[in-house]
């Protein structure tokens, strides 16, 4: 079953497929993906980071 993409959710996979053929890779590390995300301005929220900090 095939759903259509949101703008988010396009935005995350063209920014992979974008990664993959510049740096000539089929697969990604967890670390690689991380920095994609990064890239695209995501970043860990402020009562998440406070959580953490707690445990």
């Amino acid at each position: 079953m095939a759903s259509t993409l949101n703008r988010e959710e396009l935005e995350f996979v063209q920014a992979i497929e974008k990664y993959k053929k510049s740096n000539s890779k089929t697969f990604l590390s967890w670390t690689e993906v991380l920095s994609i995300v990064k890239e695209l301005g995501y970043k860990k929220s402020e009562l998440r980071k406070r959580k953490k900090t707690k445990a």
